[in-house]
């Protein structure tokens, strides 16, 4: 349920259906997402989107508990500023800027130029 609706609030059936729909589409895009996926993460208090690659996705039985937290955080972003954060994006506002895995020893090989070998004895 959207989180600007006050507990005093009632909330028709057909709202209940579509937040559900909506929250159901979101879960098929987190759970399609892939390490090393490129987002674009939504901060509300700076108001501005950051960029980041999807570095670690916690399975439900390596979740570590910590005390006070009111949701799990599986999700760990890296942020090109060099900021990580552990999160869990069913609660963040991201788009998918590139959900391909990210590897970096293919862009070496392709950034290296060819050497060649004198092959005379």
């Amino acid at each position: 349920i959207d989180p600007l609706r006050t507990k005093w609030r009632h909330v028709s059936k057909k709202e209940q259906q579509q937040d559900q729909a909506e929250r159901n589409q979101k879960l098929e895009r987190i759970q399609s997402l892939q390490v090393g996926a490129r987002l674009s993460v939504f901060w509300p208090n700076e108001k501005e989107h950051f960029l980041g690659t999807l570095v670690e996705i916690r399975s439900p039985k390596n979740k570590k508990k910590t005390r006070g937290s009111h949701h799990e955080s599986p999700h760990l972003i890296a942020y090109d500023d060099g900021d990580q954060e552990y999160t869990n994006l069913l609660y963040r506002t991201f788009q998918v800027v590139e959900n391909k895995p990210h590897n970096q020893n293919t862009e070496k090989k392709k950034k290296k130029k060819k050497r060649r070998t004198n092959t005379r004895k």
